[in-house]
């Protein structure tokens, strides 16, 4: 999937629990990246965007803190979050793709009827993710770019779908879209396919 190169390929794991103890052992352990890109895959609410496309996360959102009731999601007071965001930007440059909202909630949305919920709790929202606010979070407290690139797999609550043809797009889009960014900030751009 990736070119051979001296490029640092780290697997954090699923979900945002494992996400955030992945960056912070490796900031413990190895120090400070200068950017992160993070490539994976993702389900979408928005049926127009095709299956397969690859967008980047300009905006996170962050589900599930609060209380769930049947209809809506209460959130929690801000007192208990003190200064906890509930939505995260990115800091990256904007590349040519689909500039999207995500949402990061605890696990898959596993049927229509979850999907729905969400949907109708976070309109915004055009992706679900279990670990795109934890990097994004990680970014923003260390004033780092994270280049949140995801690949279009499947619709949000359809268990049903074509896992092969899932990776391979993203094998596809890490080699055309993800190394070649790579190897720009390497090269010290500051916008990517700026010239700059």
């Amino acid at each position: 999937m990736w070119p051979e190169a001296k490029c640092e390929i780290y697997v954090t794991g699923v979900g945002a629990v494992a996400t955030t103890e992945a960056l912070w052992y490796r900031l413990q352990s190895r120090g400070t990246p200068k950017t992160i890109i993070v490539l994976g895959l993702a389900g979408t609410y928005d049926r127009s965007f095709p299956l397969y496309t690859g967008v980047q996360v300009r905006r996170e959102l962050w589900a599930a803190l609060g209380r769930r009731t049947l209809r809506q999601l209460e959130p929690l007071p801000a007192t208990l979050l003190r200064d906890f965001p509930l939505q995260v930007e990115s800091t990256a440059m904007p590349l040519d793709l689909p500039q999207v909202t995500g949402l990061t909630i605890e696990s898959v949305s596993a049927c229509r009827k979850e999907a729905r919920f969400w949907k109708r709790a976070y309109p915004e929202a055009v992706l679900e993710t279990q670990e795109n606010a934890a990097y994004l979070q990680f970014g923003a407290r260390l004033s780092l770019p994270v280049y949140a690139l995801r690949v279009i797999s499947n619709w949000v609550g359809d268990r049903r779908w074509d896992r092969l043809a899932a990776f391979e797009a993203l094998a596809n889009f890490a080699y055309h879209v993800g190394f070649p960014l790579y190897e720009r900030l390497l090269a010290g751009e500051t916008a990517p396919g700026s010239g700059h």
